[in-house]
C-alpha cells in the first residue's frame, strides 16, 4: 500500500484543495499470525483486506440497516490484497455501523465480520490537541501528517499513542510531534483503531480551514465533523458582498458552499475578506495568484515565503505537480511540462496557503 490518494479522486482533491478519500496515510503493520482475515477500513472512504495464505472468498458489505452496498468475490494473500470493485467505492463510502462480512471458501471455510464503530475526534490549530472518543477495546494510535497541496498524499510526521478513559475519551498534545511543530489548517490526525480481532479502522481528522476560489463563488474546506459555520464575503473596504452557511460531513468534516447575495452567486476576487467561525472567529484575506504558462514550463506567483501547490491536470488526473515554498518575491519554482506536454483542455491548478492553513486557489484552462 502507498500513501497516495486514488487517482480517480485527484481532480476532486485539487478542486477542494483537500483530500476527500485517502487510501493510506500510515500503513498498519500486517500481523496476521492469529487472524484469518484482516480488513483495513477508512471512514468516509473504502476498505481493503489481506489473509495469511492464498485463497478465495466472498465479501458482503452492508450498511447499519443491513442494506447491501456491495457483494463480490475476491482472491488474495498476505502479499496480494483485495478490495471492492472500483464502482462500489465510487458510489459508497465506509460509514459507522457498516458490516463487512468475509466468507473464506478456500483453503478453509471461515467467516470474518468487521463492524465499523463510531470514532469522533477534533484537531485544532489553536491548541495543537487531538481529542475525541473511540472504542475502549483494542489498541489506538494517532499519526500526524501535513498533506501535499497537489496530490493530497500525507507524509507521516509522527505517531502518538493516546490513553483512553473507561468511556473511550482521549486527549493528546501534538506540540512535540516534531521540533517546532505547530498545527496548521489542513493538517491531518489519522486516528487508527486496531480491533481485538486484528482489523484496522481509520478516521482522517483535519484541522479546520477555508479555501477561496478566485473568480468563483465557491468556498470549501474542513470543519469539525457534523458542525456548521456562517461565512461572510466582504469587499476590501468591508462591505458585505455575499454569505454562505455551510455544514460539514459527519464522516470527514469536509464542506463545500457558495457565496450568494439574494440567491445569486458572488465571484470571489483578490483582496476580499472572508470572516466566519471555522475554528472560533477567524478572518482570511483572499490572495492574488498569477500563473504563467509556456510550452515547456508553468510558473506561479503569490505571497512571499508561503507554501504552494502547482499542478497540471488532464482528464481528471495529475500529470505533473510541484509542492514547495515561494521565495522572498513570491515566486514558485518551475513546473516542467517537458514530459507531460500541454494539451488543449488541460487545467493548471495553483494553490497558495498562509501560515495558518487558509488558502486561495486559481484554476486556469490551457488553450
Amino acid at each position: 500500500m502507498n500513501n497516495a490518494f486514488r487517482s480517480r479522486r485527484l481532480l476532486a482533491t485539487l478542486a477542494f484543495g483537500i483530500a476527500l478519500i485517502a487510501t493510506v496515510a500510515t500503513a498498519p503493520a500486517l500481523a496476521l499470525a492469529t487472524t484469518t482475515v484482516q480488513i483495513v477500513a477508512d471512514v468516509g472512504g473504502c476498505f481493503s483486506g489481506h489473509q495469511p495464505s492464498s485463497g478465495t472468498m466472498t465479501v458482503m458489505w452492508t450498511d447499519k440497516n443491513g442494506h447491501v452496498k456491495a457483494s463480490f468475490p475476491a482472491t488474495g494473500s498476505i502479499s496480494t490484497g483485495w478490495r471492492p470493485p472500483a464502482a462500489a467505492c465510487q458510489h459508497n463510502v465506509v460509514a459507522y455501523g457498516d458490516l463487512i462480512h468475509v466468507h473464506v471458501t478456500s483453503p478453509d471455510d471461515v467467516t470474518h465480520d468487521f463492524r465499523i464503530k463510531p470514532i469522533s475526534a477534533t484537531f485544532h490549530r489553536s491548541t495543537n490537541r487531538v481529542h475525541g472518543n473511540a472504542p475502549v477495546s483494542g489498541a489506538l494510535s494517532i499519526t500526524i501528517g501535513r498533506p501535499s497541496l497537489t496530490t493530497g498524499s500525507i507524509p507521516k510526521m509522527c505517531s502518538l499513542n493516546p490513553t483512553r478513559t473507561a468511556a473511550g475519551d482521549f486527549n493528546v498534545d501534538a506540540t512535540d510531534c516534531v521540533p517546532g511543530y505547530d498545527t496548521t489548517g489542513g493538517d491531518v490526525a489519522v486516528v487508527v483503531w486496531n480491533t481485538p480481532a486484528g482489523d484496522f479502522e481509520r478516521s482522517f481528522v483535519r484541522a479546520p480551514y477555508v479555501e477561496a476560489v478566485l473568480g468563483k463563488p465557491t468556498v470549501r474546506g474542513y470543519l469539525d465533523a457534523a458542525t456548521s459555520a456562517s461565512l461572510v464575503l466582504r469587499s476590501s473596504g468591508g462591505q458585505v458582498r455575499g454569505t454562505s452557511k455551510v455544514t460539514s460531513s459527519l464522516l470527514t468534516g469536509i464542506f463545500a458552499g457558495a457565496f450568494k447575495n439574494g440567491g445569486i452567486g458572488v465571484k470571489t476576487i483578490a483582496g476580499n475578506l472572508i470572516t466566519g467561525n471555522w475554528e472560533g472567529a477567524h478572518s482570511y484575506r483572499v490572495r492574488q495568484l498569477v500563473v504563467a504558462i509556456s510550452p515547456s514550463a508553468i510558473n506561479g506567483a503569490c505571497d512571499p515565503n508561503v507554501p504552494y501547490g502547482l499542478a497540471l491536470v488532464r482528464a481528471g488526473e495529475i500529470v505533473a505537480n510541484l509542492d514547495g515554498t515561494t521565495n522572498g518575491s513570491g515566486a514558485t519554482g518551475t513546473l516542467s511540462t517537458s514530459e507531460s506536454g500541454l494539451n488543449s483542455g488541460d487545467a493548471v491548478v495553483f494553490i497558495c496557503m498562509n501560515l495558518s492553513g487558509d488558502r486561495t486557489k486559481l484554476v486556469r484552462a490551457v488553450d
